[in-house]
């Protein structure tokens, strides 16, 4: 991450293939329910390795910071 000064957000460089990994988790959240989303990442669990195997925690929050989706 790179913080610019003056700024009060921190841009990060992301790929295609770590959007995918966001999107599968969103999908992933709406099947399993969990009462919040560090509760994907407990590492005891069985059905969160999938998540992360793919995203850590931060990244995933990174990236829903930033995205938007709108019902036109």
């Amino acid at each position: 991450m790179v913080k610019e000064p003056g700024k009060q957000y921190t841009m990060f460089q992301t790929t295609p293939k770590k959007l995918k990994a966001v999107i599968g988790a969103l999908i992933f959240m709406g099947v399993v329910k969990m009462r919040k989303v560090s509760d994907y990442f407990v590492k005891d669990e069985f059905f969160t390795n999938y998540i992360q195997k793919k995203i850590s925690r931060e990244e995933l929050q990174n990236h829903l910071r930033y995205l938007y989706a709108s019902n036109p």
